[in-house]
C-alpha cells in the first residue's frame, strides 16, 4: 500500500483558550501510537487554527485526539466540557481532516 499525504488541520472555537501548541496523538506509529508523551506538535496557521500533515499508509483506517500539551490531562473535550471520540478517517489521496476543537482538560 502507497502512502499519502493527509492534511488535518484543528481550528480553536473559542480563541480565548489562547493555546500556543496543540498536538495529535493517535492509532499510527507517527502520531505517537496513543502514547501521548510521544503526540506530534501541529504548526500554528494562524491564530485559531493548527495544522499537521503527514504521510499515511492509504486505506488505513486512522483515529486521533487532539491535545493541548503531551498529557492526558489536556485532551480536547466537547462543547459542553464532555468527553470527546476519536476522531477517525481512512487514508486516501488528497485527505484533508478539518476538526473544530471546543475545550481541553481530564
Amino acid at each position: 500500500m502507497a502512502n499519502k499525504k493527509v492534511v488535518i488541520k484543528a481550528v480553536l472555537v473559542h480563541p480565548e483558550l489562547a493555546v500556543e501548541d496543540l498536538y495529535i496523538v493517535g492509532s499510527l506509529k507517527n502520531l505517537g501510537a496513543w502514547d501521548a508523551s510521544k503526540a506530534v506538535k501541529m504548526k500554528k496557521a494562524d491564530d485559531n487554527t493548527f495544522v499537521l500533515d503527514k504521510m499515511m499508509p492509504e486505506g488505513e483506517t486512522v483515529e486521533f485526539k487532539i491535545l493541548a500539551a503531551q498529557s492526558w490531562d489536556m485532551v480536547e473535550k466537547g462543547q459542553f466540557h464532555e468527553d470527546f471520540p476519536n476522531h477517525s478517517f481512512v487514508v486516501e489521496k488528497g485527505l484533508e481532516v478539518v476538526t473544530e476543537v471546543h475545550y481541553f482538560g481530564n
